[in-house]
């Protein structure tokens, strides 16, 4: 049975990987600068961006449910000092949305892939807020995490082989890097 400190941190690993394309969006067409000037309604803001306002709205609930926005009586929306975090996310993080990590995975990639990626993440991305580098470990770790299930390469036979066994070296180099550094795997001595 998996326990609840585990399930919590997959729910953050998901949570990011939904949601830090969506922050990076709304920082990018300046929704939180606009906000920032004024209180604004929905409507007023879709307007504002010219953006699609079933999108927007979608993306109004995220921020308010991560804290960054409140909304008033009448439905304009403020920031929060809590929005800060938004410009800690590095937009270079948009890069492993398109890593080829299955063909990686499977050794058809050049090794080394995500070599920086790992080491960012063992330096929590180099920012403070633990949630945020928690969602940025999701965009790291999910598509991992889901090649290696549907390749069964996670696989652990009662030959006790080694994890990453059916891996390249590089590969299993790497990944055995990232799996002990979060404490989900131990190095044999």
């Amino acid at each position: 049975m998996v326990d609840k400190k585990m399930l919590e941190l997959i729910n953050r690993y998901q949570y990011g990987f939904v949601s830090i394309p969506v922050i990076l969006a709304c920082r990018e067409k300046g929704l939180f600068d606009l906000i920032k000037q004024k209180q604004m309604t929905h409507r007023q803001i879709a307007n504002t961006l010219g953006a699609n306002t079933g999108h927007l709205q979608v993306a109004l609930k995220m921020m308010e449910s991560l804290g960054w926005l409140s909304k008033n009586e009448v439905d304009e929306y403020s920031l929060t000092d809590n929005y800060q975090a938004c410009w800690s996310i590095p937009e270079e993080i948009l890069e492993l949305y398109n890593l080829p990590i299955e063909s990686y995975l499977l050794g058809k990639e050049k090794p080394g892939v995500l070599k920086s990626w790992i080491e960012l993440s063992q330096q929590q991305w180099h920012i403070n807020d633990k949630t945020i580098a928690d969602f940025l470990d999701g965009v790291l770790i999910i598509p991992i995490m889901l090649a290696l299930h549907k390749h069964n390469l996670l696989a652990v036979d009662q030959e006790q082989k080694p994890l990453f066994s059916s891996l390249s070296p590089d590969i299993r180099e790497e990944l055995s890097t990232l799996f002990i550094a979060k404490r989900w795997a131990k190095k044999k001595s």
